[in-house]
């Protein structure tokens, strides 16, 4: 049975949520039959929302959501993700395998840059040469050490050549391609002046504040009928949803409360689309830390934490509970592993035999923080579980931070625990760049220092396998292992839901919550 403390606190949040769907009904009725100024702005502009400020907008760089999603509308990669989380040719016109570790790449030959340039072969090995080399910093590097050399045969073919196969290259592949010249004239400054393919570009961007793109005429695909994208920045929950209200933001995806999407379905002046995603929400540990570092201590934690509740009382059933990084429509999803049942009792039983009884004295067995950003769900999130865990004698101190900081900390290591999420996990690849001891920050994005021996040579073997059935059973081991070892504490998939005016169409969304199709959508006339 859930505990008093508990079921007080989730109703206290959800009355926060109620009411504010009250006040969205009310503000719905009442601006009814007011003159929207908007009518006067161009029928080609759209404003969306952004929780936080991009931290990067050089895609060798940026690593958050956010950043990865307005990188989208101004960068193409050789490869881009299909509606399925699939690799499909992007930059790309065709491609060959002479043998198991070479790729000869044909290029499209009608790509232009937003600066004027033309796009070439020459783009591609600088992009890819510079994410590999550790002086550019990039914490994707980890994902090209199996790079062993990029060749311009001309114009407009590339061969790369691998030191031994592996699957999950064209995954590599989506990242957006830079052009070689502009990008060492202005060097570091390309991360806040970035110049792309994709169908829109930059024209202004007040840090906090919003970022202004403009559609790319020379566009190779067929030009977007959007003119101006705005990207306003609302950090706050309510504001985001009262901006949508009253018509200055056209466009919120995600972060909204369940509470408040019934009250946009039934208000016609909105259109609410929702779909599986492959995000994964996951509490994450410090292996670094003495306590933490003891795999008993974390069992015991995901025991005490009732995953099932929050989900259930707080997102209203708008997600999946997981059991590791791969959602259930992924093909190398591995059903039967190790799975945390809510079971404080037997959380109990672990920590006292992992070596930490409750003392009489304090109430508590030992105490962590619990690292978070400002934002309102965070930090409903982050009180259950803090309420859940002191049942069982853990004190968490939750610390939340503006997003720039709290993000800096967590890829710096600077975390007892922490929650975030992953998104656009497609290939189980993956687990190499999380998981991997070669992908310790800056190298990649263990950030918890996790290390296993077993898991190395086993993500190591996954990445080379080409065979589907023996990368399959590989991969199969890897996610019982690491759900017995719980470096993460694996609690849900969110469904994407965007929320956005009735009269913008050809949206659509995808598993990762890209914004690529803002390239295909239109405003009604």
């Amino acid at each position: 049975m859930r505990s008093r403390i508990v079921k007080a606190a989730i109703g206290r949040l959800r009355c926060c949520g109620i009411l504010l769907s009250l006040l969205l009904l009310m503000l719905s009725i009442s601006l009814q039959g007011c003159s929207d100024e908007s009518e006067s702005l161009p029928r080609d502009s759209i404003v969306i929302a952004l929780q936080s400020n991009p931290t990067s907008l050089d895609p060798r760089l940026a690593t958050d959501a956010i950043s990865s999603r307005v990188i989208d509308l101004m960068f193409n990669g050789l490869f881009r993700s299909n509606h399925q989380g699939c690799p499909e040719p992007d930059l790309v016109q065709d491609y060959e395998m002479p043998d198991k570790t070479t790729y000869l790449l044909k290029l499209r030959r009608d790509v232009v840059f937003q600066n004027g340039t033309g796009f070439t072969a020459r783009d591609v090995k600088f992009t890819l040469d510079s994410i590999i080399d550790p002086k550019t910093g990039s914490r994707k590097r980890a994902s090209y050490k199996n790079v062993e050399a990029v060749d311009v045969i001309d114009n407009w073919t590339v061969k790369i050549k691998l030191k031994e196969p592996q699957a999950s290259f064209l995954e590599t592949l989506k990242i957006g391609i830079v052009p070689q010249d502009y990008a060492r004239s202005v060097g570091d400054e390309f991360a806040n002046k970035p110049v792309g393919t994709g169908p829109f570009r930059l024209i202004e961007w007040q840090r906090g504040s919003k970022l202004r793109l403009e559609r790319h005429d020379s566009y190779f695909r067929q030009r977007p009928a959007i003119r101006i994208i705005t990207c306003k920045i609302v950090p706050d929950t309510s504001t985001r949803l009262l901006e949508l209200q009253k018509g200055s933001v056209d466009f919120v995806q995600n972060e909204i409360p369940p509470e408040s999407v019934s009250a946009f379905r039934q208000d016609k002046r909105f259109s609410v689309l929702s779909a599986p995603s492959s995000t994964y929400k996951y509490i994450g540990f410090n292996m670094r830390h003495p306590i933490l570092s003891k795999r008993k201590v974390r069992q015991a934690m995901a025991y005490a934490i009732n995953r099932k509740t929050i989900v259930d009382n707080l997102l209203l059933g708008q997600a999946t509970l997981s059991s590791g990084l791969l959602d259930p429509g992924n093909t190398f999803y591995e059903p039967d592993v190790t799975r945390y049942e809510f079971d404080p009792q037997r959380a109990r039983q672990i920590l006292d035999e992992a070596g930490y009884p409750l003392d009489s004295k304090t109430g508590h067995r030992f105490a962590v923080s619990f690292k978070t950003s400002k934002d309102q769900r965070a930090n409903q999130i982050a009180q259950i579980v803090q309420q859940q865990l002191d049942k069982v004698g853990i004190k968490i101190e939750i610390r939340s931070l503006e997003w720039a900081t709290f993000y800096s900390d967590i890829i710096k290591g600077n975390f007892h625990i922490y929650s975030l999420s992953w998104v656009g996990i497609s290939d189980p690849d993956f687990y190499f760049d999380v998981f991997n001891s070669q992908s310790f920050p800056p190298n990649g994005a263990n950030r918890g220092h996790y290390s296993n021996a077993e898991i190395d040579r086993l993500t190591e073997l996954g990445r080379v396998e080409l065979d589907v059935s023996k990368r399959t059973e590989t991969y199969s081991k890897i996610q019982k292992i690491i759900a017995s070892d719980v470096p993460y504490i694996s609690l849900w998939h969110p469904q994407n839901i965007a929320i956005m005016t009735s009269e913008l169409e050809g949206f659509s969304l995808y598993p990762a919550g890209d914004f690529k199709s803002f390239e295909r959508a239109r405003l009604k006339q």
